[in-house]
């Protein structure tokens, strides 16, 4: 009988590709040792993985989870010591996009009593929490300072504010980012 590993591991794309990577027995792809967006975009993902897999493949869960966190730390640690980010708003967005879903999901899937080690509380990680106000100190009305091959139109992603602005429980300007003043009015009647 082979083991739900190396079962998974055998499956073509998705966590099978993870598996392998994560086992180093496919190393084309290099989303494992990259500071940049890439590293929180694959290993957030497959932290998701992992907590959706975690009731039916413990074994499979406890692995992804443990090398896509020694590996995401690389990322993180780029936020470190206050939030900036070694991309421009675009890709500073897809990447703590990714961070957050991973955070979020961790987090939801430990409230019932359990304790996540602190190792994978991401969300106590110098810089982390002091990122969301990276895009809001890179933007003006005119557009935001971005460099390498981000679009300079690019701003912070509303649900992005809004996720960091529930993570930890602070007022966070969730206006930012909306388009006309229709989708202000909608924002603020939400706040009401």
């Amino acid at each position: 009988k082979l083991s739900a590993l190396k079962q998974i591991s055998d499956v073509k794309g998705g966590i099978g590709e993870y598996v392998k990577n994560y086992s180093g027995k496919e190393t084309s792809i290099n989303f494992m040792y990259v500071t940049y967006n890439w590293n929180p975009v694959c290993n957030g993902a497959a932290m998701i993985a992992a907590v959706a897999l975690a009731d039916e493949y413990p074994d499979v869960a406890e692995f992804l989870l443990d090398k896509a966190t020694y590996n995401i730390k690389k990322a993180i640690d780029e936020y470190n010591p206050q939030g900036g980010f070694n991309e421009g708003t675009q890709y500073w967005g897809y990447a703590a996009r990714y961070l957050g879903y991973a955070m979020s999901s961790l987090r939801s899937a430990t409230k019932d009593g359990y304790t996540l080690d602190e190792e994978y509380q991401f969300w106590n990680y110098p810089g982390v929490k002091e990122t969301i106000e990276f895009p809001l100190y890179m933007n003006t009305n005119a557009g935001s300072f971005n460099y390498g091959d981000s679009d300079a139109q690019n701003k912070a992603n509303n649900e992005l504010l809004h996720l960091w602005a529930n993570m930890y429980d602070y007022d966070m300007p969730g206006w930012f980012g909306l388009k006309n003043e229709r989708e202000r009015s909608l924002y603020r009647g939400m706040d009401a």
